[in-house]
């Protein structure tokens, strides 16, 4: 549509599907950032509904994946990046079959929206590259990961992969614990 917007007609209605600038294309594959959102926002309590973004970045002359989720003030002193990166990931790949390049843990409020509240991917990716953006903990892959589907599905089939998601997974709700054991303490 020249407006910009993704849809299609069905029994003579109109159905808008998404935006056109916002679809995330990796190895062939179009992706609604929107979908992807929904999967992450699923994966932890913690995460603050309706307010992540998905978008790309362009690493080596190649789209890879960001994810920016804010988290709930209550869980903001509690919740590590250690103990959502793996499965953010997994998921991701799991229900979308995307690798995910980075993951930003936002404070509360800070996820760029319109005054309607819906997420400016555009200008979350922007902020994130000027280095604008209010982000708690950070994880990124190693800038020469490879991203190719053969190289992706090795590392996501891999069992030292799947001790790493469980350790990594074990070791954040432990260091949760501590720290909720320390505060009722002092």
């Amino acid at each position: 549509m020249r407006t910009g917007d993704l849809g299609f007609l069905y029994q003579n209605e109109l159905f808008i599907t998404g935006r056109l600038h916002d679809v995330l294309v990796f190895w062939g594959f179009n992706h609604y950032p929107q979908l992807i959102e929904q999967t992450v926002e699923a994966c932890h309590p913690g995460f603050r509904p309706d307010s992540n973004a998905a978008f790309s970045i362009k690493v080596n002359n190649e789209e890879r994946l960001v994810i920016a989720q804010e988290v709930e003030r209550s869980y903001r002193d509690q919740l590590t990046i250690t103990e959502v990166v793996e499965l953010i990931r997994w998921r991701v790949f799991e229900e979308h079959f995307v690798d995910v390049y980075s993951i930003l843990l936002l404070k509360p409020g800070s996820l760029p929206k319109t005054s309607s509240g819906k997420v400016q991917r555009s200008l979350c990716r922007t902020q994130l590259l000027n280095n604008q953006l209010e982000i708690l903990e950070q994880w990124t892959l190693p800038v020469d990961s490879p991203s190719d589907p053969t190289s992706v599905m090795e590392r996501y089939f891999n069992l030292v992969t799947h001790v790493k998601r469980y350790t990594d997974l074990t070791k954040g709700k432990l260091q949760r614990w501590l720290q909720q054991m320390h505060q009722g303490k002092g």
